[in-house]
């Protein structure tokens, strides 16, 4: 699991500056988080590259300059596989174009989640960022759904700093019937009674996407991801507040 932490500290560095469904409750009464989605869109495009089985290799040396395996990589259900190692200073990222994470002191496995198409990565340090290299991500089976939030019913409306600390769960659900729970018992109005899994982007990624809200509107955009002892739900964005989208 890609660290929250490590996405927000590199976009701090790059800036310079700094789902419909049904519902259920459980037998307390208390809401429970149910999945859902609105008709499935077109696949998007996959670009006519071929590329070799098996994660991209990449490797950051000490000059911050990247090298890769191949010109192209395939798609999983569970994301964009890169095998990354470094040579590079310690504290040293690798970054990408919705963020960065922190390079690793030895050879890991990641999946990242870029659509497919030009991806572009590169090495950076507090002080210095390397060269850009350019690879592109092919998706011959199919996994990417380009549905957004706002398929789903959820504009962003804004990104605040929440009191709400998130929940765990040994499932995802669990996590977010947690999450809603400390909302509703802080007194969040209208209470949320309704989860969405907002199934966008690879169906199997580690980290997902949910919307929170009433019986009758969207609010809370919720952030799922894996732990080392299940799942975790934290509040990630506010919605602008519509009406569920009709299944």
């Amino acid at each position: 699991m890609r660290s929250v932490l490590a996405s927000a500290a590199i976009a701090f560095l790059l800036c310079g500056c700094a789902a419909a469904g049904g519902e259920a409750t459980t037998a307390s009464g208390m809401p429970q988080a149910t999945t859902g989605s609105p008709a499935p869109p077109s696949p998007s495009p996959t670009p006519t590259v071929s590329a070799p089985p098996g994660p991209l290799e990449v490797h950051c040396g000490s000059d911050l300059v990247l090298s890769v395996s191949a010109e192209a990589v395939a798609a999983t259900a569970e994301g964009v596989p890169l095998l990354v190692s470094s040579d590079a200073p310690a504290g040293a990222y690798l970054t990408y174009e919705y963020g960065g994470d922190e390079l690793p002191a030895t050879a890991q496995t990641w999946n990242l989640t870029p659509p497919p198409g030009e991806w572009t990565l590169s090495g950076m340090t507090l002080e210095l960022e390397g060269p850009e290299v350019a690879v592109t991500v092919v998706d011959p089976f199919g996994f990417w759904n380009d549905a957004t939030l706002e398929d789903f019913g959820c504009e962003i409306g804004g990104m605040p700093s929440w009191a709400i600390s998130g929940a765990s769960g040994a499932t995802p659900e669990e996590a977010i019937e947690g999450l809603m729970a400390q909302f509703n018992d802080g007194g969040h109005e209208p209470a949320l009674t309704r989860a969405v899994h907002a199934e966008a982007g690879y169906p199997e990624a580690a980290s997902q996407e949910w919307i929170l809200g009433s019986d009758d509107a969207t609010d809370v955009v919720a952030v799922v991801d894996e732990s080392e002892s299940g799942y975790f739900a934290w509040p990630d964005a506010i919605c602008v507040s519509v009406p569920w989208p009709s299944s």
